[in-house]
């Protein structure tokens, strides 16, 4: 479903936002990251759209360690085509260590902080600005 979704949602908003808009609106895009090769396609299809700045992932379902290696195709066509990736985070209850908040507030605080440290630590760890040192 996500990788539906997220073909229906970049479709629409390449396709009627972003030229309605007149060139004064831009836009980062959705990936499915469930799913790698639907990822690489969203990239191929949509990344030379006008307005399209780049491609954001949701950070909740952050790939751990060698997972991240399976991304290196749509990170390859980003680059390419100068696109910008960007990690867009959130709360998840579901997280073990956010069992401990009894607050909405508290988990959507440390959700974003911790999701994001964790992509990027895989990021580093898995050298990958070392092999994609033009990705933005």
């Amino acid at each position: 479903m996500e990788v539906d979704l997220c073909w229906a949602y970049n479709r629409w908003v390449t396709e009627k936002v972003l030229p309605e808009s007149g060139g004064r609106m831009y836009s980062m895009l959705c990936l499915p990251f469930s799913d790698p090769a639907a990822c690489v396609r969203q990239v191929e299809t949509f990344g030379d759209r006008q307005g399209v700045t780049g491609f954001m992932v949701t950070t909740v379902r952050a790939p751990a360690g060698e997972r991240q290696l399976l991304y290196d195709g749509s990170i390859s066509a980003m680059q390419e085509r100068g696109l910008v990736l960007a990690f867009h985070s959130g709360p998840n209850w579901n997280e073990p260590v956010f069992r401990a908040c009894n607050r909405f507030l508290s988990v959507h605080a440390l959700g974003f902080t911790f999701y994001n440290i964790l992509h990027l630590t895989n990021w580093v760890i898995n050298g990958m600005g070392e092999r994609f040192p033009s990705c933005r």
